[in-house]
């Protein structure tokens, strides 16, 4: 079942710089039980997974918990952390991403840099990817 969502893209315009996206990527938030479900529906679709053990994955991921709750009408929606939005948007890397992350950086003077870089190194050994470095580069283009 699942049992809560957050919008990436909506939490750069809460995070960052306010802007409308072409599109909206929602990550949900299952506990144990819905996993298998979502593997079938991943594996019809031929989705790549980005981990090697998805129950350990959901088991210890912790971006839901630490979601921002934000009410909006009577609706309760969940905008990913500031951390938690810069690591994705290392992640995924496209040129809007990297620009977004520069805006978040800036705007945001109190991000526990040490909780992202753990989890950049950690998307480093699925990726193959140079993730720390690139996040150190940005920080130092901006001055920090």
């Amino acid at each position: 079942m699942i049992k809560n969502k957050k919008t990436w893209e909506q939490a750069v315009s809460v995070h960052g710089e306010p802007r409308l996206p072409k599109d909206i990527d929602i990550t949900v938030g299952l506990n144990i039980n819905g996993l298998e479900k979502i593997l079938k529906i991943a594996k019809k679709l031929k989705f790549k997974l980005l981990v090697s053990d998805p129950e350990k994955f959901v088991k210890e991921t912790v971006a839901l918990k630490r979601a921002n709750k934000t009410k909006i009408d009577r609706t309760y929606i969940n905008f990913a952390s500031v951390e938690d939005l810069i690591i994705h948007k290392i992640v995924w890397g496209r040129e809007r991403d990297i620009e977004d992350v520069k805006k978040i950086l800036i705007k945001n003077k109190n991000v526990d840099f040490d909780y992202v870089l753990n989890w950049l190194k950690n998307f480093e050994g699925i990726l193959e990817e140079n993730l720390v470095q690139k996040f150190l580069n940005l920080k130092r283009e901006i001055g920090l």
